[in-house]
């Protein structure tokens, strides 16, 4: 299920990114015979906003797919042994500092 939603996730931006550089780029074809300058840097500014955009929303994808990885495995959720003593030895260690006086 998890690769499910990895590749639909991957397909949506990469949707949306094609989106943005395809109609960026035939608003830039579209404009008639003189290639401007103007329109060119539109363009490639389209086509930048189109990669943070992209970036932005694979954040997202790359989080949810680190926490489920665990969590469809409860056997990596359990503490081994040294840290179950560790755990133990948490309490006995804050009894231990003295309380600051004020």
């Amino acid at each position: 299920m998890i690769g499910v939603f990895n590749l639909v996730a991957w397909i949506v931006i990469a949707g949306v990114i094609m989106l943005l550089v395809g109609g960026s780029m035939f608003a830039a074809m579209m404009g008639g015979g003189d290639a401007s300058v103007a329109r060119g840097a539109a363009a490639g500014l389209s086509m930048l906003l189109a990669v943070l955009i992209g970036l932005a929303l694979s954040i997202p994808v790359y989080m949810a797919i680190w926490v489920c990885a665990s969590a469809g495995d409860p056997e990596r959720l359990r503490a081994g042994p040294g840290a179950q003593d560790e755990l133990r030895r948490v309490p006995e260690e804050l009894r231990a500092v003295p309380a600051s006086t004020a």
